[in-house]
């Protein structure tokens, strides 16, 4: 009869042991999920970027009205036969 007692204590000991191991898995999970969802974002934000980039080498490339005028913003060019009066 004793030992009837001793493996109900046994087998419930094991049974809330499968069940907090069970509780630590599914955490894991949702933690690798939310990990996977950053992820994913990260790298449909970086391929956009990608093509962005993309976008303005190929612009860079074939459009010279946009690249003289990049130039003259981002350089302080000047075009041929312009001169350049500083005020101060």
């Amino acid at each position: 009869m004793k030992n009837k007692g001793w493996v109900k204590v046994f087998l419930l000991i094991l049974f809330f042991l499968f069940l907090l191991q069970g509780v630590r898995e599914a955490i894991r999970f949702y933690r690798v999920y939310k990990e996977k969802e950053r992820i994913v974002a990260r790298n449909r934000s970086l391929k956009e970027e990608n093509e962005a980039l993309r976008a303005e080498i190929r612009r860079l490339k074939e459009d010279k009205r946009y690249l003289e005028r990049l130039a003259r913003k981002e350089l302080g060019m000047i075009g041929k036969g312009e001169i350049v009066y500083r005020f101060k």
